[in-house]
């Protein structure tokens, strides 16, 4: 994951929840996802996003901001060449 804020949280509400978000319920193993009190635990987690800087990264717990900073961003566009060009 490239964002470290949101993966220390994830990692947070995986430990305390004993759940994983339903949206990453294709990519996070061994979770079920939040329901119920879980769920309010989650969400409760989710509002502290920021405050959690220590993450587990290839069974390497690293800590501080430093390994925040490192962000990632991707773009892309498209384009064609052949359409008519009309004036209207």
């Amino acid at each position: 994951m490239s964002n470290c804020l949101f993966e220390a949280t994830l990692q947070e509400i995986e430990k305390e929840c004993n759940c994983t978000p339903k949206y990453f319920m294709d990519t996070v193993e061994g979770f079920s996802a939040c329901e119920g009190k879980q769920k309010k635990c989650m969400n409760q987690l989710m509002t502290e996003m920021g405050d959690k800087r220590e993450i587990i990264d290839d069974g390497e717990e690293k800590v501080g901001l430093i390994f925040c900073l490192q962000v990632k961003f991707f773009f892309s566009f498209s384009y064609t060449l052949d359409l008519p060009c009309r004036m209207y």
